[in-house]
């Protein structure tokens, strides 16, 4: 699987956000899935679709969000979502944030798959990281669609600088002990 190609197939198809429409993008990566035998299932609302793996192991999720933001008209070298490719890039909007990230995971996924192994991964792309967050990963995670072990999300950072993080929440009860003395005071009231 060609990754620069499969980026520019990406760009190509409109995400933007808002309106956050990703039932197109999720379709196409859908057929690239069943491509390489990775069956996968949509979970939508409306026209905001998530693409999962099928039968979620949850060891380790390979993630990426699809949505991007609007692309402003001027300022672009070619049109942003020509998806054009010259000897360095591709160009246009989400070629990096992060449809750039979903090519490299799948064009990876593949090439473990065409090597033999079966690898024990779930993948997850997801609409909705660029908007108000309503029905992407957060949705997924506290309707309990999701919940990994592990995570490798593609999204860029600075070359060389992988960016190691977690996210969320725990309740946690501290109970300090300590021996001290107790102390008076000759005047004064607390």
């Amino acid at each position: 699987m060609d990754v620069t190609r499969l980026c520019s197939e990406l760009v190509k198809i409109r995400s933007e956000n808002p309106p956050g429409y990703t039932d197109e993008v999720i379709s196409y990566l859908q057929e690239i899935c069943s491509g390489i035998g990775v069956d996968t299932k949509v979970v939508s609302q409306g026209r905001k679709s998530n693409l999962l793996s099928k039968d979620i192991q949850n060891h380790f999720l390979l993630c990426g969000h699809v949505d991007v933001v609007p692309a402003l008209d001027d300022g672009w070298i070619n049109p942003p979502y020509s998806g054009f490719i010259d000897e360095t890039c591709v160009y246009g909007r989400g070629s990096t944030d992060m449809k750039g990230g979903v090519a490299a995971l799948l064009s990876a996924l593949a090439e473990v798959i065409d090597r033999g192994i079966d690898p024990p991964v779930d993948l997850a792309f997801v609409c909705d990281e660029e908007g108000n967050g309503d029905f992407g990963m957060e949705y997924l995670v506290q309707k309990r669609l999701l919940r990994p072990k592990a995570c490798l999300i593609a999204e860029p950072t600075p070359e060389l600088s992988p960016v190691i993080g977690e996210k969320g929440g725990t309740q946690t009860s501290y109970h300090v002990y300590r021996r001290c003395r107790a102390c008076f005071f000759a005047s004064g009231s607390w």
